[in-house]
């Protein structure tokens, strides 16, 4: 039979690590006899890949970016036959990962994606290879961007067909900084001069990601959230609570590739198909832990929905599978804040639509399709997610 196992099991079980700290493991080995070999190698790898057809053009465009490229000999020298007993073997290996690279991310033009590859060196013989990928965790500390405790007030109008008076309406939010599982409490204003009925709001948040790759640049844009509130006649404010879910932080730090931002739209729906919508635009700041300064963490389990009044919403989640979460830990560096901090836990970042079908994407494709199958083949990295209670917008 030969090679009976030939695995790697990484010390952390749900392949978790952070930049600037070892990833630690074995390689598994199983033989029915002894097997000569010239060594067992380990290849460490992390590397950003970007690539996509130009609408109208045939030149493809792509770029690869690496952050790290390592191989280690953990068994034998590679040039001299040795050999493997019969019975199970355990190799232990560790590496220190840089501190400075970007963390893990998957799209359908590009990706961060970090790897450990085992090889058994066989003299005059297909060597065996194994791989498996790891998710590299980010830290973007939302208390040490500048911007991130900013408030937003964000105001537009609109004067319809047939009508002298405009509907004015604000939107607020009272930081720009977020992470996943916290609630983003909005709060709209309207101001109805025009005679024209608001029948609904409808809030959209969107993840932008933009490709770099030759000198060109090429932008996805993905549905995080769409829901409406309805809103009653001569209503003038309407409150609502948009919960994040897992995902990757702004800017994607360290990647020079890829680079990803969050916008949120509150829209207006007015009567009539011939009256176009009121909108107001704003961005927001995605980061991995929270602001301190904001909101009061609490330490509690899983959070409820809190309403008030037909003027709160808080959207329910889309008929999708329920993420798989994992217990948090702290690298050393965090432990500072770790008794500020709620709960948290690992989860994975669902795959989204985009908010426009590109014509190089097919039908059922927007997570994994790509005419690029190293691009295109799935791994589902893990973000952290945090349990806030929701948190009432003030009037």
């Amino acid at each position: 039979m030969g090679l009976l196992r030939f695995e790697i099991i990484l010390d952390n079980p749900q392949g978790i690590y952070y930049a600037g700290y070892p990833v630690v493991g074995n390689v598994h080995i199983d033989v029915d006899s002894p097997k000569k070999v010239r060594g067992i190698e380990i290849r460490y790898k992390g590397e950003a890949k970007v690539r996509w057809k130009p609408e109208g053009g045939n030149q493809i465009r792509k770029a690869n970016e690496t952050y790290l490229d390592i191989k280690c000999i953990i068994f034998g020298d590679g040039e001299n036959e040795f050999e493997i007993p019969e019975g199970n073997h355990v190799f232990p290996f560790s590496w220190m990962l840089p501190a400075k690279i970007p963390c893990s991310f998957e799209s359908i033009y590009g990706r961060v994606r970090y790897t450990i590859k085992a090889v058994v060196d066989r003299p005059w013989k297909c060597d065996h290879v194994v791989k498996v990928p790891f998710t590299v965790v980010p830290i973007l500390d939302l208390n040490t961007e500048p911007h991130a405790s900013d408030p937003i007030e964000e105001k537009n109008h609109k004067t319809f067909w047939g009508h002298s008076e405009p509907l004015h309406m604000s939107v607020s939010i009272p930081v720009r900084g977020y992470v996943p599982g916290q609630n983003v409490p909005i709060k709209a204003k309207l101001n109805n001069m025009s005679g024209v009925d608001v029948e609904k709001l409808r809030v959209v948040m969107k993840k932008l990601v933009t490709f770099y790759a030759a000198g060109d640049s090429r932008m996805r844009k993905e549905v995080i959230q769409d829901f409406e509130v309805n809103v009653v006649e001569g209503q003038d404010l309407v409150l609502i609570n948009l919960k994040l879910p897992s995902l990757p932080p702004s800017g994607l730090q360290y990647c020079r590739l890829i680079d990803i931002d969050y916008k949120l739209k509150v829209e207006a729906r007015v009567e009539g198909w011939y009256n176009k919508n009121l909108k107001v635009r704003t961005g927001i700041l995605i980061g991995t832990i929270p602001l301190l300064t904001y909101q009061v963490p609490q330490h509690t389990g899983p959070t409820s929905a809190l309403g008030f009044g037909e003027t709160f919403s808080t959207p329910s989640a889309p008929n999708r599978e329920e993420p798989q979460r994992e217990t948090f830990v702290f690298p050393t560096e965090m432990e500072e804040y770790s008794s500020s901090l709620p709960k948290c836990t690992y989860e994975k970042c669902l795959n989204y639509k985009a908010s426009k079908r590109e014509k190089d994407e097919s039908p059922g494709e927007d997570s994994d399709g790509d005419s690029d199958e190293e691009i295109a083949s799935s791994f589902d990295p893990k973000y952290t997610v945090y349990d806030f209670e929701p948190v009432r917008p003030e009037n």
